[in-house]
């Protein structure tokens, strides 16, 4: 039983074989070619596209808002309103403006002092008395005369021993006018300068 199974099998496979035997040959004499595709066992790797940018067409061209070009800003490094530095340089120089001026005042205020200690000081002018114009004592002598402040003329003999006394105090007071006279100056503009700052720290104290 085993050997008839045997002899079965055997025949099948040569009847097989016989059989993809006469295939290759008729596909010989076609000339028929079969093409196999190996394909690869891993899928292969799927690149994503980019649709190309279209151009605009004139219809959306004309669709499109017309913007102003920006012109680029020129940059300068000169610029002194808004200078730090320059601020403080003028403060600087202010101060010492004002410190100078305030030296200056004090002198004359020492000044002025010294010329009181030194004697006397006459507002007036000395003139000779007018020939046949007073007493015949006087008509040689000398006459100390001033304005009052009514505009009259006010005047006194000087006897000739105190001439020269009443010329240095005559001296002193136009001096000491020279002197008031600066120290007005430099009071008003001191005066003038310090409103000027009151007015500037008060607009820097409303910023």
């Amino acid at each position: 039983m085993k050997l008839e199974l045997e002899r079965i099998e055997a025949t099948l496979a040569q009847i097989i074989a016989e059989q993809n035997n006469n295939v290759k040959r008729s596909a010989i004499q076609k000339n028929q070619t079969y093409s196999f595709d190996l394909l690869p066992k891993t899928p292969p790797e799927i690149k994503a596209t980019i649709p190309p940018i279209q151009p605009l067409s004139q219809e959306n061209r004309s669709k499109t808002p017309a913007l102003p070009k920006l012109k680029t800003p020129r940059l300068s490094s000169h610029q002194n309103a808004a200078n730090p530095e320059l601020a403080i340089n003028l403060l600087q120089e202010i101060q010492g403006v004002v410190a100078g001026w305030q030296r200056d005042l004090q002198q004359v205020h020492a000044e002025i002092q010294d010329l009181y200690g030194e004697g006397p000081i006459v507002d007036g002018w000395l003139e000779s008395n007018p020939p046949g114009g007073g007493q015949q004592d006087e008509s040689a002598g000398y006459r100390l005369c001033r304005l009052e402040s009514d505009g009259k003329l006010w005047f006194c003999p000087c006897p000739p021993d105190q001439v020269a006394t009443v010329s240095v105090a005559i001296a002193r007071y136009h001096q000491l006018r020279q002197l008031l006279g600066r120290k007005q100056d430099m009071e008003s503009r001191l005066t003038q300068l310090s409103e000027a700052l009151i007015i500037l720290h008060g607009q820097l104290r409303e910023a």
